[in-house]
């Protein structure tokens, strides 16, 4: 009996081993196979070498001693093994998907989201004599006549993303149309690029109030839109939640 409990022993632990690294491995790098893979070696691993390790203990001349490091070492594995399965029990309920990174779907945004072509730019705010439909820009520089004409209106977005982008200056607002609205607004860039500047500019209004102002270099085709205007997390935030982000 001697020789077997030895003899198990070394392999018992190499079980758990490996079974424990599968587990780090597959919960570290979300491969959920390598994880279950890892979570049944070592709760079938654990109990051997438990049972490997009594058999050792029973065998040598200090069994007393051996025993009871063998039953505090059984209750430390068995916490493992508990672990370990609850790990693999969610897993199994659970697997890891790419749509667990993807933001629940918004709602309806409070007020509609326009875009304009722009046909003219001139200095400082608007007024009340400015003839035409206009916008006073973002950062208050200067005055966008747009036309309705070639532009669209989203109520309902399929996707909001809040984030800090360097390259607007400060914090953005990336919105994804539906297939419909992702059409239009690509047909829009292409119509909003071909134009002269300052017409090149597309005019994202909300309400009353100019958003942003993007100039357009080329066709969009991928249906996401950003509003920047150097605002800050919370004015970012806030306009989100206007659009209907949870």
């Amino acid at each position: 009996m001697a020789r077997s409990g030895n003899g198990s022993l070394p392999v018992w632990r190499v079980v758990v081993l490996l079974g424990a690294a599968g587990t780090a491995i597959g919960l570290i790098g979300q491969i959920p196979v390598l994880a279950l893979i890892g979570g049944v070696l070592t709760v079938v691993g654990v109990p051997g070498l438990v049972i490997a390790q009594r058999s050792t203990a029973r065998s040598g001349p200090a069994a007393p001693r051996a025993a009871r490091s063998g039953s505090s070492t059984f209750w430390v594995w068995g916490g493992v093994v508990v672990a370990v399965a609850v790990v693999a029990g969610l897993l199994i309920a659970h697997p890891w998907s790419d749509e667990d990174d993807q933001q629940v779907k918004p709602g309806a945004a409070k007020t509609p989201l326009d875009f304009y072509v722009v046909q003219e730019v001139t200095p400082g705010a608007c007024t009340a004599e400015t003839p035409g439909q206009q916008y006073t820009a973002a950062d208050g520089s200067s005055c966008l006549k747009v036309s309705a004409a070639g532009g669209f209106s989203v109520r309902q977005l399929d996707q909001i993303r809040v984030q800090n982008d360097p390259d607007f200056g400060g914090w953005t607002v990336s919105v994804t149309f539906a297939d419909q609205d992702g059409a239009h607004f690509s047909d829009l860039t292409a119509q909003v690029s071909a134009q002269p500047e300052p017409r090149n500019q597309l005019a994202i209004v909300m309400g009353s109030k100019m958003l942003s102002n993007p100039t357009v270099i080329e066709r969009i085709p991928s249906g996401t839109a950003m509003i920047g205007g150097r605002m800050s997390q919370d004015e970012a935030q806030s306009l989100a939640r206007e659009l209907g982000a949870p």
